[in-house]
C-alpha cells in the first residue's frame, strides 16, 4: 500500500515539475506584462500545488506532511492576493505594454 502512495506522490511531483517547465516557457515567449502576471500565477498556482500534495502522499501522514499544508494553505491565499496587487498597480498607474504589429 506504501508503494502506491509513493507512486502517486512521484507521479504528482513529475507532473508539478512538467507543468512549471511549461509556464516558464509561456513566460519566456510572452512579452506582455499582464499575460505574463497571469502565468506565473498559474505556474505558482497549480506547478507548486502538485508537487506539494505529491510530498505529502511520498511522505505519508508526518509532522512534516502537516508543514506542507500549511504552505499550501498560504500559498493558497496569498498568491492571487500577489498578483492582484501587481496588476491593479500596473492598471492604475496607467502601464500599457507595446503592442505588437499585426502582419
Amino acid at each position: 500500500m506504501m508503494e502506491i502512495f509513493k507512486l502517486i506522490g512521484a507521479t504528482l511531483i513529475l507532473s508539478g515539475i512538467i507543468f512549471q517547465f511549461f509556464g516558464i516557457y509561456g513566460i519566456v515567449v510572452h512579452r506582455n506584462f499582464f499575460v505574463n502576471l497571469s502565468l506565473s500565477s498559474l505556474i505558482d498556482s497549480a506547478g507548486l500545488f502538485a508537487i506539494l500534495i505529491g510530498l505529502i502522499f511520498y511522505n505519508g501522514l508526518n509532522m512534516a506532511s502537516l508543514k506542507i499544508g500549511f504552505i499550501i494553505l498560504l500559498m493558497l491565499l496569498l498568491n492571487p492576493l500577489s498578483n492582484h496587487i501587481l496588476g491593479r498597480g500596473a492598471y492604475l498607474s496607467n502601464y500599457h505594454p507595446q503592442r505588437r504589429a499585426k502582419k
